[in-house]
């Protein structure tokens, strides 16, 4: 499944699939490192790549764009959610951190 993103700041591409091969290309390398690591540990393959189009040495504009084209593209790749169980959750130590993520039927609350 794939999103690209233009804005007048930023250029994102992302396309994902289930497997182990990734490529992801980035202007702030910590962005690369902790997306290379979520797509990692999420078992997925496939491209993401941002680029600014003007130089405001801000980041978040990348950091903003990359997280809305990696979000729709998850959600293509999980198509329907009745397949995904109603209840669940899960805790996964990351390097120095730990990420938890609960409940990814559909539910607004």
């Amino acid at each position: 499944m794939s999103c690209v993103r233009k804005t007048e700041e930023t250029y994102v591409v992302v396309s994902l699939q289930r497997g182990k091969a990734l490529y992801v290309s980035m202007p702030i390398p910590f962005l690369t490192h902790m997306v290379e690591t979520f797509l990692t540990y999420a078992r997925l393959r496939g491209l993401v790549e941002a680029c600014e189009k003007r130089a405001l040495n801000e980041g978040h504009h990348i950091i903003e764009d990359v997280a809305i084209a990696l979000g729709r593209a998850l959600d293509q790749l999980i198509g329907d959610r009745n397949r995904v169980a109603r209840l669940g959750w899960v805790a996964m130590p990351m390097d120095d951190a730990i990420t938890l993520a609960a409940d990814l039927g559909g539910r607004p609350h």
